[in-house]
Parts: C-alpha cells; sequence; structure tokens
C-alpha cells in the first residue's frame, strides 16, 4: 500500500463508498465549467440547456482479504466521473471535454488519498462518446479511477479494545532436545510504558 494503510471501522451510518462518492463531488463543485452541476448518481439534469454537467457514480467494488488476524479487506471502488458538454460544432465539444476533463484529473491527483479517507486513486482509463442529433453537438467523456481503502470487517459496537499489553514468558532450549521446563524470562510488553 502507499503512504499509509487507511483503516475504517464503521460508527456512523455512511458508508465508505458513499463518503468518497461526496469528497469528489464536493470537490469538484466550482472547479471547471460546470461549476456547482456536479452530482452523485448517473442520473443528472442533463438536458442540453443545463450543460455542462459532471456525474459521479461507482458501478463496481472488488474486495480481497488484506489481513487474517483482524480480518481487514482491501477494497478497490471503480468511480466513473462523467463529464457531459456541448458545442457548436465536434471540434469546439471535443475541446470542451477535454479542457474540463484535464482540471478534473489535476484536482484529484493533487488529492491522492481524498481527504484522508483512502490510500489511493489511480486514473484507470477514459471513455469518449459523442452524438448529433440536428442541433449543437452534446457529447460525454467519462474518466474511471481506482480508489483503494482498507475496511475492518468488525462493524459498530464490535469493535476491538484498545491494546494493553501482554504477557510472554520465554523458555530457552539449551541447545539439547529435552528442554529444561524452567522459565527463564517473564516478560511483560505495555505500549503505554513508552509514553513520556
Amino acid at each position: 500500500m502507499g503512504k499509509a494503510a487507511h483503516r475504517l471501522c464503521f460508527i456512523g451510518r455512511m458508508t465508505t463508498r458513499r463518503r468518497i462518492k461526496e469528497h469528489i463531488r464536493d470537490s469538484l463543485k466550482g472547479e471547471t465549467r460546470a461549476g456547482k452541476q456536479v452530482f452523485i448518481g448517473q442520473t443528472g439534469p442533463s438536458w442540453v440547456e443545463n450543460l455542462p454537467v459532471i456525474l459521479v457514480y461507482t458501478p463496481t467494488e472488488s474486495i480481497s482479504r488484506y489481513n487474517e488476524s483482524r480480518k481487514d479487506y482491501l477494497k478497490t471502488l471503480s468511480v466513473s466521473i462523467e463529464i457531459i458538454e456541448k458545442g457548436n460544432n465536434d471540434e469546439e465539444l471535443d475541446e470542451n471535454l477535454e479542457e474540463i476533463l484535464d482540471l478534473v484529473v489535476r484536482k484529484l491527483e493533487q488529492d491522492e488519498t481524498l481527504g484522508c479517507l483512502v490510500d489511493s486513486i489511480e486514473q484507470a482509463g477514459v471513455e469518449m462518446q459523442t452524438e448529433s442529433d440536428g442541433q449543437s453537438p452534446t457529447g460525454a467523456i467519462v474518466a474511471q479511477f481506482n480508489v483503494m481503502y482498507l475496511e475492518d470487517a468488525i462493524r459498530g459496537d464490535e469493535c476491538l479494545d484498545d491494546f494493553k499489553g501482554v504477557d510472554a514468558d520465554w523458555k530457552i532450549g539449551h541447545h539439547d532436545e529435552d528442554h529444561d521446563g524452567v522459565t527463564d524470562a517473564i516478560d511483560e510488553i505495555n505500549p503505554e510504558q513508552g509514553e513520556s
């Protein structure tokens, strides 16, 4: 993992997926020609008079086991950011879409942990779609990102208490197969002992 594996334990009601989408939406508002027209979901007010708009949605998420002893999951969330725009002609439409896309990518690359919600975000691909219906051509460009984060399998009030300490007995074998069974040392490991 990158700089730090961010462990999230659910205490509130909002899912991590929802927090990620809201953070992306909020960070993109006012940063492009779409202004505040950035919405969560695959539908939004995308009629021609309101263009451009930006839609943020999460089509898939893959999950793999990261740590067995605490049952942490490494999740990779696929985030799609769809920019819908119009132009007076195909060339202008392409230029408008590319301009907004460039600003979106720059903004997300500057916030690679999404406000410490995730471990990393990486661009995964771009897909463009255009159509002309006799009026101004409209089109969409969809940027895909992979967002990786760790999440505990434990939920709600099942979260574990803070680690307090452990007792350890050391029985050293004295280089033969018949250990004497005598405890050679006893340690008490307490993380608070190191604090000043």
